[in-house]
Order: C-alpha cells, then sequence, then structure tokens
C-alpha cells in the first residue's frame, strides 16, 4: 500500500490508474476509459476485468451499478456484490487523492484495493461503469490468497471491515447491507476455526468490530431469512440455529 501510496502522491496527471506488475491491459484500455470519463464527467470510471492463468481465460467479471451512481449507491453495490472494489480496470480523476490522508496499513496482505477504494470513493461525485475489458488479471496458483490465512492476513481483511464501517456507516440506507455484509466475513472466520488459530478476539476489539459477533445484534439489524441464508452457507455455527428456530416460533 505504500507504494500505491507513494505513486498517487506523486503523479502529476489528470486522471490515475492502476496496475499490478504481472497483470496486462488490453491496448486500448486507456484510451476507452478516458473516453468515457471526459464524456460523462466521472470522477470515478470503471470497466470489466478478465482473469487468466497462462493463456486461458478463467472469468469475466459482469459488474454493474444497479443503484446509483452516488457514493451512497456505489457503497451499496459493493455491499451486494454487484461492483468490485479492486483499484485496477478503474480510471481515477488525481483531484481524488489530493488533500485526503487517507489510512493505510502497512504491511497488508489481503484487501489493499479495497481499503483504499472505499476511502477514495466517499469524495466522488459520480461514478460510471462501462461493460468493455480493460484489465486481465492473472491467476497464480501459489499466490497466498489461495492458501490459509496467516494471522497478518486475517488482520488485514478485518482492517478492510472496519474501514467499510466507517464509510458505509455513515449512512442509514446501508444499515442492514452493512451488518450482513461484516457478518459474513468475520462469523465466516469462525466458522472455519480461525478464532482458535489467532486472537481473533482482540483484534476485533481493536478495530471495533466485536459487535458483529453479537448473534442477537446480528438479528436485530438483518431479516430472519437472511439470518438463515447466512447459517446455510456455515457462516453461522450450527448450534445458533437452536436460537434461530425459538426466535422464529416467539415471533
Amino acid at each position: 500500500m505504500r507504494a500505491r501510496e507513494t505513486g498517487y502522491k506523486a503523479a502529476t496527471g489528470d486522471y490515475i490508474t492502476f496496475c499490478d506488475s504481472d497483470d496486462k491491459m488490453p491496448l486500448n484500455s486507456i484510451e476507452t476509459l478516458l473516453k468515457s470519463a471526459l464524456d460523462t464527467g466521472a470522477d470515478i470510471t470503471s470497466g470489466e476485468m478478465q482473469q487468466f492463468i497462462e493463456n486461458k481465460i478463467l472469468y469475466e467479471s459482469h459488474l454493474s451499478l444497479p443503484f446509483g451512481n452516488n457514493p451512497e449507491a456505489v457503497y451499496k453495490a459493493l455491499l451486494s456484490t454487484s461492483y468490485s472494489h479492486t483499484l485496477c480496470s478503474k480510471l481515477f480523476k488525481n483531484d481524488l487523492f489530493k488533500d485526503h490522508n487517507f489510512i493505510t496499513l502497512d504491511h497488508a496482505t489481503n484487501g489493499e484495493d479495497g481499503i483504499l477504494f472505499y476511502q477514495v470513493l466517499q469524495y466522488a461525485t459520480q461514478i460510471v461503469h462501462i461493460p468493455q475489458v480493460v484489465y486481465y488479471y492473472r491467476i497464480n496458483p501459489s499466490s497466498s490468497t489461495h492458501l490459509r490465512l496467516k494471522s497478518n492476513g486475517i488482520y488485514s481483511i478485518l482492517f478492510l471491515q472496519c474501514i467499510r464501517n466507517k464509510t458505509c456507516g455513515k449512512y442509514n440506507s446501508l444499515t442492514e447491507a452493512l451488518w450482513r455484509f461484516c457478518s459474513s466475513v468475520i462469523n465466516g472466520f469462525i466458522a472455519n476455526g480461525y478464532d482458535k488459530e489467532v486472537d481473533l478476539k482482540n483484534m476485533l476489539k481493536k478495530l471495533n468490530l466485536s459487535q458483529y459477533t453479537n448473534y442477537k445484534l446480528m438479528f436485530k439489524h438483518i431479516p430472519f431469512v437472511q439470518c438463515v441464508k447466512l447459517m446455510a452457507l456455515n457462516i453461522i455455527k450450527p448450534y445458533y440455529y437452536i436460537y434461530l428456530i425459538k426466535r422464529h416460533k416467539a415471533l
């Protein structure tokens, strides 16, 4: 993250984009994004991404902004997974990075893009997405993102939840979506046994995220049906099923 910070602070052009060293872009990507940015006046313009390994395309993103183009609507799209917080495949107005001291996590191993994007987004006025592929993301099977997380990786992801909390939490309309998303991530760690490998309780306390492990609060903010769906995805531990059934009968 510090390398990116050094880059955008030193940038003097009108627009900024990001490209990881092992990825590549179609020849006309910047031209396509820039044309859309100039035509619409958007502060952030994004396109589609293709994931590939060697010369084989594995996946193409199909992103959208179904709720609108302002920051609140885009946060909602992010929380519903209709949109992506990746920095690559996007073009940003340079002004978004000026005069703002964005929070940076040193030695972050996971979620670095989101940590920055959620903060930058709050200063944008209009965000536009185009359907053209503008980025090729190389899949590396040996990457740390495909292995069981270490303590630093877990903390990095929790730090991203903290940033989500700070940015999306400003909007009352996003309360349910924010609780559903953060509860899914955090209780997913517990369901997968990470609480026995790292001091998860202390991490959550340090980042002011402990409320997302309080199931009674979660059930208060998330509809009963959504809680059942989370449980079905193995995010809520099975023994909470008894609590769900009792609560349902009491309604």
